[in-house]
């Protein structure tokens, strides 16, 4: 059985098929979808920030007043 070796690729071969990968075969996302993508993740942030400093409050105090 023989094996198989690998091809040895240059540098210039490695960028090229980088070039190929980001301009030939990526879908990248239309402007719309894009700004959706993005409010989508910003609302997500924002509710977990908000939801958690809540909690982080609601904590803070009752250890504020078990200390006091």
């Amino acid at each position: 059985m023989q094996s198989v070796k690998p091809r040895k690729e240059s540098f210039k071969d490695f960028l090229r098929g980088v070039w190929i990968e980001l301009t030939k075969r990526v879908i990248w996302p239309t402007p719309k979808q894009l700004w959706n993508y993005t409010v989508v993740v910003l609302t997500f942030v924002i509710f977990w920030a908000v939801y958690i400093g809540l909690w982080d409050m609601l904590f803070a105090r009752g250890l504020e007043a078990i200390v006091k």
